[in-house]
């Protein structure tokens, strides 16, 4: 591990997510149908123009500095040229977002696991004065981050342990465990999730399981595990760069084992 982004840092880290979720809002894909052929060239000028402004602009900035190396590639995409990966990984980047700001006691507490962020969280005043946001900027005490990582990774767990479950895989069974009385990954969802309830880390359990949407979380339909898995993929993501487990703190090389 390395020692933590200072908050000055993490200031400049959120500031250049914001542009990041930023110019994914604002880039349309032109692989959408219904567009006539005229109305995709009009609209690839006109984002192309407005995008080079912007991006012109960041790096203009105190921001600039904060790219990442998967940043600035991005900042490069155009309306023609800007993949569906690369879209949907910069829209989900405001789930980092929140994190960020919650870090830096931007806002009060981070929302329920199973919560999409507001991209309202974008238009926060303070994020339109780079300066002066980067030399005031306070964090969370490191106790109260660390544990949001706790509870971030035991959520991607439940994330992997369902996987395997859909996915029909055996469970690995032995000796030791049988003692313990897991026979199943039902049996080790449910001993986790009375665990996390009585530590006050999972707000619901419901038939055994993370409360999630209002009902277990096995019972997640696939468009709802799809959303809630990108959350706690992103906030995990964050909350581990934030504690130190990425190297030389590279944001782009942030684990997120479980």
């Amino acid at each position: 591990m390395e020692s933590p982004p200072n908050a000055n840092e993490v200031a400049g880290r959120l500031l250049a997510l914001k542009c990041v979720v930023t110019h994914a809002i604002g880039t349309p894909l032109l692989s959408e149908t219904g567009w006539t052929e005229a109305e995709r060239f009009e609209l690839a000028s006109e984002y192309e123009s407005k995008s080079k402004r912007f991006w012109d602009s960041v790096n203009a900035s105190p921001i600039g500095q904060y790219l990442s190396p998967w940043e600035r590639k991005f900042a490069n995409t155009t309306v023609r040229t800007i993949s569906l990966q690369q879209h949907l990984d910069g829209m989900w980047r405001l789930e980092a977002v929140q994190v960020l700001l919650w870090a830096l006691r931007l806002i009060p507490e981070l929302p329920a696991p199973d919560t999409q962020a507001d991209p309202h969280l974008l238009k926060f005043d303070v994020l339109d004065d780079p300066a002066s946001f980067l030399n005031s900027a306070i964090l969370q005490p490191q106790t109260q981050i660390y544990h949001a990582r706790d509870v971030a990774e035991l959520w991607h767990w439940r994330r992997r342990t369902e996987k395997l479950i859909r996915e029909g895989q055996p469970f690995p069974s032995n000796e030791a465990m049988e003692r313990q009385g897991l026979r199943s990954y039902q049996d080790i969802v449910q001993r986790a999730a009375n665990a996390a309830y009585e530590r006050g880390d999972v707000r619901f359990v419901i038939g055994d399981d993370f409360g999630t949407k209002g009902k277990p979380y096995a019972q997640l339909t696939s468009e709802e595990w799809s959303e809630v898995r990108s959350i706690t993929i992103e906030r995990h993501y964050a909350l581990n760069w934030l504690c130190g487990y990425s190297p030389h703190n590279d944001w782009d090389q942030t684990p997120t084992d479980t």
